[in-house]
């Protein structure tokens, strides 16, 4: 069953990631969730490790304007 909530939250960015760090991402029913920002890929894979989410992907901050290796999201 699914239930769709609303909620009068407001976010604010409290510090931008820096070039280099990586995000760690989930994608279900159409958005992206923000899990975790690490300081590196290896730091980033730990974390999945740890925590256990195993359909994450990493994307690395500064890349996304198409500078990926390979042209595309790591998967994690």
């Amino acid at each position: 069953m699914f239930v769709a909530l609303h909620s009068a939250l407001v976010f604010e960015v409290a510090e931008e990631p820096k070039p280099g760090q990586v995000r760690v991402l989930l994608d279900f029913s159409g958005n992206t969730e923000l899990l975790h920002l690490a300081e590196s890929v290896t730091a980033a894979e730990l974390w999945i490790a740890k925590e256990g989410y195993r359909n994450a992907r990493l994307e690395i901050v500064g890349d996304e304007e198409g500078e990926r290796a390979g042209g595309a999201d790591l998967a994690a």
